[in-house]
Formats: C-alpha cells, sequence, structure tokens
C-alpha cells in the first residue's frame, strides 16, 4: 500500500464541525477573570476561567496586540485582554491568523464552511469562496484547504470489493482565495493535510481507490513536490514522499520512496528553490 508521511509540521483537519450557528456570550465575570491572569503573566500562551456553567479558554493569538483566541462549547472569538473586552464573538469554528496581521475565520454550518476577514479592530467581512466545501485547515504561507466531498472507491484491500464513501478532494487556496490546485487527494477518516516547508509542500494526486477503513485510508496516488504557485517540482510519480525541515550542510533532507529500485543520487530542483538531497530508496 502506498502510504502518505509528512515528517513536517501539518495543519490537522478540522475537527470542530458540531459548532452551530449562535454565538457563545462569554461572562464578563469568565473575561475579568482572564484579564487579571494575563496582567500577572502578559507572556502566557495559555489561559482559562470558570463561566459557572463551564470552562472559557483564551490561548495566545497575536500577543503583541493582546489578543487572544477565546474557546467556549467549540466556538471561538477573540478577546483584547489588554481592554478585557472581546472584539469578535464567539461564534466561529476556527481561528487563524495571516501574515498580513488579519484573521480568517470560519463557520460550519449545512454541511459546508463560510468564510470571513477579521482585523484587529473587530471588523468582520464574508468571504466568497470559488468552491463550496469544508475547511481543512492552514497549509502555511497563507494558504488553506477546503475539501469537496464526492463518493470515491473504498476497500480495505487492493484486492476486495470497494464500496463507495465519501472521501474529500483537497482545493488549495491562497489568501487571496484563488485556486493553487484542485486535485489534491484526501484522506479518509482522521488524517493530517499536507503543508508547506520552505516553499515546497508534499502533495497525492490522481488517486482511483482508497485502500483501509472509514477511520482511516488513503488513496493509491502518486507523491511529488509543488511550490506555492501549485506547480510541480522535479517529478512527481513517487509512491511515498518525506519532506522534512530539518536543514542539512547543503539545504533540506527529501526522502522519495517508489517500488522499484534506483540510484541514490542529488538533486536540484528547477528554477531558484533551495539545494536538496534527494534519496530515492528501494520500496
Amino acid at each position: 500500500m502506498k502510504r502518505w508521511r509528512y515528517l513536517c509540521a501539518a495543519a490537522l483537519i478540522a475537527g470542530s464541525m458540531a459548532a452551530g450557528a449562535g454565538a457563545v456570550s462569554i461572562p464578563s465575570t469568565a473575561l475579568t477573570q482572564l484579564q487579571q491572569q494575563w496582567q500577572a503573566d502578559t507572556s502566557a500562551d495559555y489561559l482559562s476561567a470558570d463561566s459557572g456553567q463551564s470552562r472559557i479558554a483564551a490561548y495566545a493569538l497575536v500577543p503583541e496586540k493582546n489578543l487572544y483566541k477565546i474557546s467556549a462549547d467549540s466556538l471561538y472569538g477573540i478577546a483584547d485582554l489588554k481592554t478585557g473586552k472581546m472584539i469578535v464573538p464567539a461564534e466561529y469554528t476556527t481561528i487563524d491568523v495571516l501574515s498580513d496581521g488579519r484573521f480568517l475565520l470560519t463557520r460550519y454550518d449545512n454541511q459546508a464552511s463560510s468564510f470571513y476577514y477579521a482585523d484587529a479592530s473587530g471588523t468582520v467581512t464574508p468571504i466568497q469562496t470559488p468552491v463550496k466545501g469544508t475547511y481543512f485547515g492552514m497549509a502555511g504561507d497563507d494558504c488553506f484547504f477546503i475539501g469537496v466531498y464526492a463518493k470515491r472507491p473504498l476497500t480495505a484491500a487492493a484486492q476486495q470489493p470497494a464500496e463507495q464513501y465519501d472521501i474529500p478532494t483537497l482545493v488549495l487556496l491562497d489568501e487571496n482565495m484563488k485556486v493553487i490546485r484542485d486535485d489534491i487527494d484526501g484522506a479518509c477518516g482522521a488524517a493530517s493535510t499536507p503543508h508547506f516547508t520552505n516553499g515546497l509542500m508534499p502533495i497525492q494526486t490522481s488517486s482511483t481507490l482508497w485502500i483501509g477503513s472509514r477511520k482511516g485510508a488513503i488513496g493509491n496516488g502518486t507523491y511529488g513536490l509543488i511550490d506555492k504557485t501549485g506547480r510541480f517540482v522535479g517529478r512527481h510519480d513517487f509512491d511515498e514522499l518525506s519532506w522534512t525541515a530539518k536543514a542539512v550542510k547543503s539545504g533540506f533532507r527529501l526522502t522519495l520512496r517508489r517500488k522499484a529500485a534506483g540510484p541514490r543520487r542529488n538533486w536540484k530542483p528547477i528554477g531558484n528553490m533551495i539545494f536538496c538531497f534527494l534519496s530515492i530508496i528501494p520500496g
């Protein structure tokens, strides 16, 4: 079975899909507790308070601006702990920070995610995305994934009959909602999405069958590296690809696996990409 292994940090699939449409009211007493804890340690990454019915958690979002992501009942908002005020209500499924200081917010409802931008003042602006689907997480370099589900063949083993099951294709978009690629194979069950590391991302494409179970299955397609334009860098016919950010003397280590034996060699990607070591290992 072809296996997809990412040794770089991967963005996790958004798991809070049960969140509904309504905002969660954050009691002023809980915000006061959080503010007092923050005043005692303004570098804290995590704070929590008791709302009387549940715990309210605060995660550092933009520490230099005193902005924290507030979590309550599986929904998220943004608070300025210097003022002790919510600037974005706790009604979103996910909140991520973009490099320009804006926030990317999502809300999951009716089997799809809706998208919004927010700024540090709390102004929220709806976004129209070119595809409809489920938010699957950030991909690095201000890019993110939307998963588009469709019935695809799933089998426990390659030689057994397949059933049709909802498995996503991953659509990669940039911060301006431009589609970079719309043909990345998704997985079935709990799996991580790929991630840009030093400008490159490992992806799988061209799967025709997913092997495993509903709790975890991956496709039978091939792997390659893409840059932020979505173009493949070098060959993309590998059965396994591991891309790690660990620096080596001449660049970063890249290990690819093919079924057929091949020579061990050095490889330089096309264009101005970094020099990498490439190992082709017998499968």
